[in-house]
């Protein structure tokens, strides 16, 4: 269902309308938020160098929500621990895991957001599209989160196509939406996807 031998759909066989299978994820649970975000690379140690211009104190990297005590790093610590600042043990994306935390920011209970959410909806345009397609662009605005407990739902809508592209490749534009299972809207993407001809 979910395209696992890469195949590609071609552009001349896709038409406005067609519908892509829907992708079910969940139940979401606290385990599954916290594999998530240990797939990002910039959690592997050794590979992600956070770095600002001399002189910039830049937010994201030195990790100050400015906001909310608590959230910070452990700079220190980090140096022989890098739990201790990759942000979800320590730091701002606390929330996510700990509940108590996802309190302090106005959240019920953990919570899938953000990095996450975007990374459900390249997946899912990314194995519609297989091995010989590619999600050039899309734009996910997010509308809630996805809480420790729910499932969501993604579905994909074919609404143009484009021969001629500005990137020199056949495109199509899909919608995605992500819903839960109350039918509340998560995400409500429109993603530009290359075709082999």
């Amino acid at each position: 269902m979910s395209n696992r031998l890469g195949v590609s759909p071609h552009f001349e066989e896709v038409k406005i309308g067609d519908r892509l299978p829907r992708r079910v994820l969940g139940p979401h649970s606290i385990a599954s938020f916290t594999t998530e975000y240990r797939a990002f690379i910039f959690n592997i140690w050794g590979t992600f160098r956070w770095v600002a211009p001399p002189g910039i104190q830049d937010p994201w990297i030195n990790q100050d929500p400015g906001w909310v005590e608590g959230f910070a790093f452990d700079e220190e610590g980090a140096k022989i621990d890098p739990r201790l600042r990759d942000g979800l043990y320590v730091g701002p994306s606390r929330g996510h895991i700990d509940a108590e935390k996802a309190g302090e920011v106005g959240m019920a209970r953990a919570y899938g957001y953000g990095a996450t959410m975007g990374g459900w909806c390249t997946d899912y345009l990314a194995f519609w599209a297989g091995h010989d397609g590619m999600v050039r662009h899309s734009r996910a605005p997010f509308r809630g989160p996805a809480f420790e407990g729910d499932i969501t739902y993604l579905d994909g809508e074919v609404i143009a196509k484009e021969t001629d592209s500005a990137f020199g490749v056949p495109l199509v534009t899909v919608n995605v939406r992500m819903t839960n299972q109350d039918g509340g809207v998560l995400v409500d993407a429109t993603a530009e996807v290359e075709l082999p001809l």
